[in-house]
Order: C-alpha cells, then sequence, then structure tokens
C-alpha cells in the first residue's frame, strides 16, 4: 500500500508541473526531470539533491517542492516531509496531491498530538481556513460586494423615489439581504485568511525535542514536542525558536529542530 499511494502522488505531482516548467528557466527543468528520473529509480539520497537544486531556482514551484517531500518521506524524515507538504499547501491550498501526501504522512506518526486545550480560531483553521486560496477569496469577496452593493443602491434609489412621489414603497428586498449576508460571512473568512498568513508557523524535523523555559541548553525542560507537529514561531534569538504549541504550551527549542512553513519564515 506504502508504494502505490506515494508511486500515484509521484504521478500527481508530476502531471501539476507542466505549466510551471513550461515558464522555468531549462536549468530548472533539467534538475527536475532529473530529480524524477532518480526518484523512480530509488536514487532517493540523487533525487534529494536534485530536487533541493531546482528549488534554489524556483523556490515556490508546487510540484518541485510536493517531489521533495515525497523523497524526504522515502528517506525516512517524515517530519521534514509534512514541512515541506505544508509548504506547499501554504504556497497553493488547491494541490490535492500534496495534501493527500500530508495527510498519509501524519497518519504514519507514532505521535500525532500531545494533550492540550482546544482553540475555536485553531479548528476553524484545520476545518476550512486552510483549505481557502487566498487570491479566489479576495475576488469572491469583491464580486458579492458589488453585486449586493448595486442591487442594495438600486433598492435604496427605488424606495427614495416612490417616497417622494408618494407611491407604496418597493417590497423588502429579500435576495439582496441573503447577498448582503454572504458578502458580509466571506468578508470575515477573508480577514481571518490573510490574519492566518501574517502567523509564523513550523514543523517540528526530529523525532522529539525538549521545550525549555529559556533560550539555552541548560534551561529547564517542560515538555517534548515531536516530529511532524505544527507550532506558532513566537521568538528568534540567535540559535533558539521561542514556539507555541495550539493549545497555549510555549517553550525554546533549537532552530534547527524546525522547519517554518508558513509567515515571516516560509
Amino acid at each position: 500500500m506504502f508504494k502505490r499511494v506515494f508511486s500515484a502522488l509521484l504521478l500527481l505531482a508530476f502531471s501539476h508541473a507542466t505549466f510551471a516548467e513550461d515558464a522555468a528557466p531549462r536549468g530548472f527543468e533539467d534538475t527536475f526531470r532529473a530529480g524524477l528520473a532518480s526518484y523512480q529509480n530509488k536514487d532517493f539520497e540523487k533525487a534529494r539533491a536534485e530536487f533541493n537544486q531546482a528549488l534554489s531556482l524556483e523556490p515556490r514551484n508546487t510540484a518541485a517542492m510536493t517531489n521533495f517531500a515525497l523523497t524526504l518521506y522515502q528517506l525516512n524524515e517524515k517530519g521534514a516531509a509534512i514541512a515541506w507538504f505544508r509548504r506547499v499547501l501554504a504556497v497553493d491550498p488547491r494541490q490535492e496531491e500534496a495534501r493527500a501526501g500530508l495527510t498519509f504522512a501524519v497518519s504514519q506518526l507514532e505521535i500525532k498530538e500531545i494533550p492540550h486545550r482546544i482553540e475555536t480560531f485553531e479548528t476553524l483553521r484545520d476545518n476550512f481556513l486552510q483549505y481557502i486560496p487566498l487570491k479566489q477569496a479576495l475576488v469572491l469577496t469583491a464580486l458579492l460586494l458589488l453585486a449586493s452593493g448595486w442591487l442594495l443602491l438600486n433598492w435604496l434609489g427605488e424606495r427614495r423615489r416612490t417616497l417622494r412621489l408618494k407611491e407604496p414603497p418597493p417590497p423588502f428586498p429579500f435576495k439582496t439581504a441573503f447577498l448582503c449576508t454572504v458578502f458580509l460571512g466571506m468578508a470575515t473568512l477573508l480577514l481571518l485568511k490573510i490574519y492566518d498568513q501574517t502567523i509564523p508557523r513550523g514543523t517540528i524535523i526530529p523525532p522529539k525535542v525538549a521545550a525549555k523555559a529559556s533560550p539555552s541548553d541548560a534551561g529547564v525542560s517542560m515538555f517534548d514536542l515531536h516530529e511532524g507537529f505544527e507550532v506558532i514561531i513566537r521568538d528568534v534569538r540567535d540559535d533558539w525558536v521561542q514556539v507555541t504549541y495550539p493549545g497555549g504550551l510555549t517553550g525554546w527549542i533549537p532552530k534547527q529542530a524546525l522547519i517554518p512553513t508558513q509567515g515571516g519564515g516560509s
């Protein structure tokens, strides 16, 4: 099952690469195809090097990022693979092969989470916000604003005219009211999406790392974080990063234990 799942993901990732490759320089295309060939030949170390080089040329190419994540998983670097799947989805939430890869990789973790307080915003993000592409949300909100605003202004103009002429007022515009309600809901979601993207996040990559009370090896260990965990980045001090695990647990971990996946560090 493992081989079938990841072979399917590789083919999906390759099929989505055509547009990006057409616009990319020849150096990227050659390197990317060399990475695919190495992956298919099960030379995963070489594939890692090739995809890494491709990403140095096209850092936001989702096909290269997805295949890099698949390669890392094959090298048993689950935390790093999960981080790169999340990077893909931060760039484009519609990348279904990356989402499928993320879901599968997370399902293979020995420890998927630690006890924590459930936060409303994080629940909304996990179940809804992360699936919304920002550009599409902006366009849809603008269209709803134009449509609802035009209908509302027309109704107000008609109402003003009937009052001036002492005629019966126009009926209440239920359709316009519904459209305005949809616009307000979409605008709220858009603001939440924009707010979420300002929050820097990262993924834990070693099997386990102790979060300390201070940015030092001598600091008191407060709790453990495990590979694949997503955390919020609060502060950076030299070689240490202060992170918060959703639910309120905050501590310092070594910078090399984390791959930024969203926000300023991604």
